[in-house]
């Protein structure tokens, strides 16, 4: 989640004001210098041993969230926990004592009872889909070994009951009335104490709902079943929504994100752009969220939840008739497609969108000041992140050194939640060239599912690598339109999404309304699918690497398909669906769309099993 070095004291969001403007041209002035050293780096100059020149590996990564709890027999609650260091410092131990066996690094996340696990070296790959699922296994069952007794890892975006105020789900006691345990949220739902005590998210949580001059207001229509009644009071004010009032609620789900190398920056530009259209559809392949603060939702994903969690938009800001409306929240899909290429036509970019404008010349003037040439797609792309104010500033970090530094443009960039991020190398003496981030994938129930997922997004990264013709380019407004249709439920099966159908040309593009399974597997006189261009590519590619061997190194880019095959044709359920098929046919499940203890401690209980590989689900027989 961004930056996570502890220095020291944060700024209350009053007090960074005095900062803002110098942060945010400090920042502009570091990604200037991080631009002027690695403009012309190659993905080649930072990679050793190429030996097949036509078929770059490609360096990648893997971000896995999930969710710690603790199922308690006696009471048949299940409870987040809060406070897991004694995690870290296992996994800290053994990465001095046994550093071979353990192959990922974990990070703390916003939630106090969260993890987020990352490989501890790249894949570094030109197919080897294998290492993926094996390494995901791997990681889970060092976890799982670590975990006190009682405690289990939970793979799914959401915890269920998180913020429901009449079930008693924290693993610490519960404040009583006179206790004053809300000040950084002011939540009536959410216990601060279940917060990361690093220092960043507290703050973050503060300074969000300061900007925005009340606390964040998330409504997610209820899912109406035959006896959902919900009285209106201060904790439900509108029957039609579930309310929630606090940033736990979207920043405390989980989901796996990827990040792949680029050849150079033009290319990481154009993965950016490429990868941004098709996010709504792993979006809504991906769906794992159907239960909010202990009721089912009339939607299946998580983002727009996220959205509204973080959304420190003022009042002018939020008001579509003022001269100061920011259409969406600083977490959401992408506005402007920025790639330098020329089939990156103007008319794509069609949403109305305001810009920093005065950053904008900041950074004409000052590149030209340092003899740089940044084009004014760029430009732009800087003065879209730069509408936001920094959220998080460390008062030891106020002034620093901008040509070794690139503390400030962090602040702004990582802080810029959307569907897909261009990463420049990471620091001033990296070794790692221009990355683009995927953003858009909900965590999944098993390991082989959220591999599955994760190689499904590097293969079309490969597309991106051996192919300069590819072209998915939509207007911007419908690939909004499509992160609309890939929350609703049962989305995979039942919405369709605009999508261009001539792949292969540039100039005007022709665009259906195709379901997920048409995309991808086709449809008579209109589309060849995409599988049927992904299997041209890779088995060309391993034919001519491997020879007469290729053809047992498409096994596993087989495998990741098939899976996508079942789940497109509604032959396999979302992780949504399965849970809602699962409330719905819970004995204690009154059609009230209401998740009880026993509803919720049956459902953790059944998901557990099943990611552990204790108890067998049709839904989800092995896929590698």
């Amino acid at each position: 989640m961004g930056y996570l070095g502890n220095d020291g004291q944060t700024l209350a969001f009053e007090e960074s004001l005095k900062y803002k403007d110098q942060i945010k041209r400090d920042g502009i002035i570091q990604f200037l210098n991080l631009y002027k050293k690695f403009k012309n780096i190659t993905y080649k100059e930072t990679i050793k041993n190429i030996v097949y020149e036509k078929y770059l590996p490609i360096h990648w990564g893997d971000e896995v969230e999930a969710h710690i709890v603790f199922l308690d027999k006696e009471s048949k609650v299940p409870k987040i926990v809060p406070d897991i260091h004694y995690l870290f410092q296992r996994v800290q131990q053994d990465q001095q004592e046994e550093p071979e066996d353990v192959n990922f690094k974990l990070v703390p996340e916003y939630g106090g009872w969260m993890i987020e696990t990352t490989p501890s070296n790249p894949y570094y790959t030109i197919n080897n889909l294998c290492a993926v699922p094996t390494n995901l296994s791997e990681r889970s069952h060092k976890i799982n070994s670590y975990l006190n007794s009682g405690q289990k890892v939970l793979y799914t975006s959401t915890f269920p009951i998180l913020g429901q105020i009449d079930q008693k789900y924290y693993y610490i006691p519960q404040a009583q009335n006179n206790e004053h345990l809300n000040q950084v949220t002011q939540s009536l739902f959410i216990d601060d104490r279940i917060i990361s005590d690093h220092p960043r998210f507290p703050t973050l949580s503060s300074n969000i709902r300061t900007r925005r001059q009340e606390k964040v207001n998330i409504r997610v229509p209820i899912f109406k079943d035959k006896q959902t009644n919900i009285e209106v009071s201060q904790y439900n004010p509108d029957p039609d929504f579930i309310y929630m009032d606090a940033m736990a609620f979207g920043m405390g789900s989980s989901c796996i994100q990827t990040t792949f190398s680029a050849k150079n920056l033009s290319h990481a530009r154009r993965l950016y752009d490429q990868m941004s259209i098709i996010s709504p559809l792993f979006l809504a392949m991906t769906a794992s969220s159907p239960i909010f603060r202990g009721k089912l939702a009339a939607i299946d994903t998580r983002w727009d939840v996220i959205a509204a969690s973080v959304d420190c938009r003022s009042p002018e800001e939020r008001n579509p008739s003022s001269s100061k409306y920011i259409p969406k929240s600083r977490y959401d899909s992408i506005s402007f497609y920025i790639s330098d290429e020329k089939r990156n036509l103007p008319q794509y970019n069609d949403l109305k969108f305001p810009l920093n404008e005065e950053i904008m010349n900041f950074a004409r003037e000052k590149s030209k000041e340092m003899g740089l040439e940044l084009d004014e797609n760029y430009i732009r792309h800087l003065g879209f992140l730069y509408i936001r104010d920094p959220l998080v500033l460390f008062e030891k970090k106020l002034n620093v050194d901008n040509e070794k530094e690139t503390l400030h443009f962090e602040n702004i960039q990582s802080t810029n939640w959307n569907s897909v991020r261009l990463k420049p190398p990471p620091s001033m003496d990296s070794k790692i060239g221009w990355r683009t981030e995927f953003r858009t994938m909900e965590c999944q129930i098993t390991n082989d599912e959220n591999a599955a997922f994760m190689l499904l997004s590097h293969i079309f990264v490969r597309l991106f690598y051996q192919s300069d013709s590819l072209n998915f380019y939509i207007p911007i407004t419908k690939v909004d339109i499509n992160f609309q249709r890939a929350k609703q439920v049962d989305a995979i099966t039942t919405q369709k999404f605009f999508f261009r159908t001539n792949i292969h040309e540039d100039g005007e593009p022709i665009i259906e309304e195709l379901t997920l399974h048409e995309i991808f597997f086709g449809k008579s006189q209109v589309f060849d699918g995409l599988y049927q261009y992904a299997s041209q590519v890779w088995e060309s590619m391993m034919q001519e690497i491997f020879g007469s061997n290729g053809n047992n190194d498409k096994t596993e880019f087989e495998k990741v398909w098939n899976f996508i095959r079942q789940r497109t044709s509604g032959q396999k359920f979302t992780v949504a669906r399965w849970i809602r098929n699962f409330v719905k046919s819970h004995p204690e499940y009154k059609q009230d769309s209401e998740i009880t203890n026993s509803i919720a401690y049956d459902l953790i209980e059944a998901i557990t099993s099943i990611s552990e590989g204790k108890t067998q689900d049709p839904n989800f027989t092995p896929i590698f």
